[in-house]
C-alpha cells in the first residue's frame, strides 16, 4: 500500500520540496502554575519531488488514408495513443509500490515499507492452484494487514493488486468461496469475484513488474 500526494506546482516549476512531519520523544506533563513551559522538539525534513518529462505517443498517418478510409483512423490512433501511455503509467505506479514497500524507516516519522515473503522455487510453488495456495496466500495477506496495523496505516481505501492467477488460485480457497463466511459482493465462485480480502479491496491487473527493470528513468528501476 502507498500513499500519494499532489500538489500544484508554481507556474514554471518542475519540482517541489514536500514537508515531512514526524513525531516527537516528548511525553505530555501536567502543567504547574507559574512554572514556565519547556517547548519539545519535532522532526521535519523535506524531499524533493520532480517532474518527469511529458509522456509522448504519435502515429504517422498518412493523409490519404484518412481521406480514403471507410472509418475513422484518427480516432482509433487516438485511442491506441491514450492506451499506451495509460499502461506505462499504471507500470510506473505498481513499480513505485514495489519500491516503497522496500522503504527503510525514517525514524520519528515513518515506519518504513511493509513487505511479506514467501521463499519457494516459484510462483506456482508458493501458491499451488489449490486450497492450500489459497490459504497461503491469504496467510501472507493478513501478515501484511498485520503490519500496516501496527504502523498505523488507515485501515480505510487499503487496495491489493493481484494478478489473474492468484485470483484462480483464490477461488479454490474453502472459505473465500463459502457462502457462510463471505458475502456475495465479496466472494462468489460464479462470477469469479473475490471483492475484499483481509480489509483489501481486490483489483485485478496485468501490469505487476515480474523481472527486474532497468530501461526506463532511474526512479522507476529496480529489481
Amino acid at each position: 500500500s502507498m500513499f500519494m500526494r499532489t500538489r500544484d506546482l508554481a507556474s514554471g516549476a518542475s519540482s517541489d520540496d514536500f514537508p515531512q512531519f514526524g513525531g516527537s520523544t516528548d511525553d505530555p506533563e501536567h502543567h504547574v502554575a507559574g512554572q514556565f513551559i519547556q517547548g519539545g522538539t519535532l522532526t521535519q525534513a523535506n524531499v524533493n519531488i520532480s517532474l518527469d518529462d511529458p509522456l509522448i505517443q504519435a502515429f504517422r498517418i498518412p493523409w490519404v488514408d484518412q481521406v480514403l478510409s471507410k472509418w475513422d483512423i484518427g480516432a482509433g490512433a487516438a485511442r491506441q495513443a491514450v492506451r499506451l501511455i495509460a499502461e506505462k503509467q499504471d507500470r510506473r505506479a505498481f513499480r513505485l509500490l514495489a519500491l516503497a514497500a522496500r522503504t527503510a524507516a525514517v525514524s520519528n516519522v515513518h515506519a518504513g515499507g511493509n513487505q511479506v515473503s514467501r521463499t519457494a522455487a516459484s510462483l506456482a510453488a508458493a501458491y499451488p492452484f489449490s486450497s492450500t495456495g489459497a490459504d497461503n496466500f491469504a496467510d501472507d495477506t493478513a501478515s501484511l494487514a498485520q503490519s500496516m496495523d501496527e504502523d498505523n496505516v488507515p485501515r480505510e481505501s487499503r487496495y491489493l493488486f493481484i494478478t489473474p492467477y492468484i485470483l484462480k488460485v483464490l477461488t479454490r480457497s474453502t472459505r473465500l468461496m463459502n457462502r457462510d463466511y463471505t458475502m456475495a459482493q465479496d466472494g462468489s465462485i460464479s462470477d469469479r469475484t473475490i471483492g475484499m480480502l483481509e480489509g483489501f479491496n481486490v483489483i485485478i491487473t496485468q501490469h505487476l513488474p515480474n523481472t527486474a527493470v532497468t530501461n526506463d528513468l532511474s526512479k522507476y528501476n529496480g529489481d
